[in-house]
């Protein structure tokens, strides 16, 4: 019997060392497994990690581009406000210069109506003192209406400069507004590129937010650019619309100019008309008093009606008469010896004189009849512009 118990308590010690040598093997295994587990926690943590930063870099590199993308419309758009300032700049030049030039033709127009109304007042007395000539009136009256034409002309010319001046004082005010958009480019093309930079620094360091605030940074400074952009094309549309109305207005004020030279011009030759047509009437019409000799001479008088009629004024202390001509319609006297005319301006016929009468008797007649007619038409004579 305690040999049965001793062999079963013997196996029992074997089987028991045998499950601890088990459990022994067991635990290691799990220690080795608990081991490799955490290990394997430790890989993941690290993955993800990684994988974060990576997400975090991509994120800070699509914000760094975006950045630059933006610093690159920026550049862009300045590209276009400073064509539309150099636009603006041209046209405001243009502009000017149209102003210039349409002052110049309002400041010829004007004194060619100055030079034409002294010209016309200058008409007006001539055809004053020799009214009685035919046609004298009517260049009298073609006169005023070319002082007028010059004078309106003159008017007309000075409205298109202001005209013009006005355009070129707006050109150049939209000239102003594009080049304060073009600065507000620069400044916004400065700040995108400088947000551009610091986004791309801050993407390698893998910060992502403020990666993002550089890239939001370069974004408005874009838009604000844009906004420049737009304002200035829009300035310099303006600059191009009132240097064309600088340019129609100096046309219109060249035209107007040559009107006034032309009416000038003309006036002149209504002078020269004027002159002309009196020369020829005076040439036609002038008489020469006889000389006066000792022997009394014979008058014979014959009456005749004529339009235009000189007549000759004597004094009666001189041998040969002087001659001062005045124009009128009336009747013709003749007068002989010697053989010339003496028109006279009365119906009056020189008395009939005999060879009992002496020379001083006859040019006393004469004086008289001279002084008569100067009175008559010697009347006062009145400028152009005080009758005006």
């Amino acid at each position: 019997m305690a040999s049965e118990a001793q062999s079963t308590a013997s196996s029992a010690a074997s089987s028991a060392i045998k499950n601890d040598e088990i459990a022994k093997s067991a635990a290691e295994d799990a220690t080795n497994y608990n081991s490799e587990a955490n290990n394997a926690w430790q890989t993941a943590q690290n993955a993800q990690s990684e994988a974060n930063d990576a997400i975090n870099r991509e994120l800070a590199d699509s914000y760094a581009s975006q950045a630059s993308q933006a610093a690159n419309e920026t550049t862009a758009t300045k590209g276009s406000v400073d064509s539309y300032a150099s636009v603006a700049s041209s046209a405001a030049s243009a502009a000017n210069s149209y102003a210039s030039a349409a002052s110049s033709s309002a400041s010829v127009a004007t004194s060619s109506a100055e030079y034409s109304n002294d010209l016309a007042d200058e008409i007006a007395q001539i055809a004053s003192d020799n009214a009685n000539i035919p046609g004298v009136s009517e260049l009298a009256s073609q006169a005023d209406s070319l002082a007028d034409l010059a004078q309106n002309a003159a008017q007309k010319a000075t409205s298109a400069a202001n005209v013009a001046s006005e355009a070129a004082q707006k050109a150049a005010a939209a000239y102003e507004v594009a080049a304060n958009a073009d600065q507000i480019a620069s400044e916004a093309m400065e700040f995108a590129n400088s947000a551009a930079s610091a986004a791309t620094s801050y993407a390698n360091a893998g910060d992502v937010a403020k990666a993002s605030e550089a890239a939001q940074i370069a974004s408005s400074a874009a838009a604000k650019a844009k906004d420049a952009e737009e304002i200035a094309r829009q300035a310099a549309d303006e600059a191009i619309a009132n240097e064309e109305i600088a340019r129609q207005a100096a046309s219109e004020a060249k035209v107007y100019e040559q009107q006034a030279l032309v009416a000038l011009q003309q006036l002149n030759d209504v002078k020269t008309a004027l002159n002309e047509l009196i020369s020829a009437a005076t040439v036609d019409n002038t008489v020469q008093e006889p000389e006066v000799e000792v022997e009394s001479p014979t008058v014979d008088t014959e009456v005749s009606t004529t339009e235009n009629t000189t007549v000759a004024n004597s004094t009666a202390n001189t041998s040969t008469a002087e001659k001062q001509m005045v124009t009128t319609s009336t009747t013709e006297a003749k007068v002989s010896q010697p053989k010339q005319q003496a028109q006279t301006g009365a119906t009056n016929e020189l008395p009939q004189m005999g060879d009992s009468q002496n020379s001083e008797t006859i040019l006393a007649g004469l004086g008289l009849l001279s002084a008569s007619l100067l009175g008559l038409f010697g009347l006062g004579k009145k400028k152009r512009k005080e009758d005006k």
